[in-house]
C-alpha cells in the first residue's frame, strides 16, 4: 500500500473517532436525586413533540452514548423554537444544563455524540416550545455504569 493510501486511511480514522463529552459534573451527579414523581414524568404535549430517537429511555449505557433528538409540529402544527430550548439535569435544585447541547441543535434535530456521564442513574427534562409559546416537556432516565 503506498504512503498515501495509507495516510488518507490514518487522517479518515482520526477524523471519524469522537471524543467523550461529559455534560454533568462530579458535583452535579452527587447532587441528591430529584422525586420524579412529584415533577411528573409523563409528556406533555401543548407544544412541539419532542422525539426521542437516542438514547433508549430506561437504557443501561458503559462508555458514551449519542443523543438523538427531534423536535417536530404538536397539535397546533406550529413549528418549534429552538431559542425555548431548556435542558435541566434533575439533581439538587435542577442543573441547567442547555449551553451543553445549543451548537449540536440545527434544523429542529438536537444530535450529540460521544456524551458521558458519571455512573449512576440519570434524568434530564427537556423543555420546548412552538412559536406561540405552547410548551411541552419529555424525561429521559438512563443508568450508566
Amino acid at each position: 500500500m503506498s504512503r498515501f493510501a495509507l495516510l488518507f486511511l490514518a487522517l479518515c480514522a482520526c477524523a471519524s473517532r469522537v471524543e467523550p463529552r461529559s455534560f454533568v459534573t462530579a458535583e452535579q451527579a452527587a447532587a441528591p436525586a430529584m422525586d420524579l414523581a412529584s415533577r411528573g414524568t409523563a409528556a406533555s404535549a401543548n407544544g412541539p413533540a419532542i422525539v426521542l430517537r437516542s438514547p433508549t429511555h430506561e437504557g443501561t449505557y458503559e462508555g458514551t452514548f449519542n443523543i438523538d433528538l427531534v423536535f417536530e409540529p404538536g397539535p397546533t402544527g406550529l413549528p418549534f423554537n429552538p431559542a425555548s430550548l431548556k435542558i435541566t439535569y434533575l439533581r439538587g435544585w435542577g442543573f441547567d444544563i442547555t449551553k451543553h447541547f445549543r451548537d449540536s441543535l440545527v434544523n429542529g434535530r438536537l444530535s450529540y455524540a460521544g456524551a458521558t456521564m458519571p455512573p449512576g442513574r440519570h434524568s434530564v427534562e427537556v423543555y420546548a416550545e412552538d412559536t406561540d409559546g405552547n410548551a411541552s416537556t419529555r424525561v429521559f432516565t438512563i443508568e450508566m455504569r
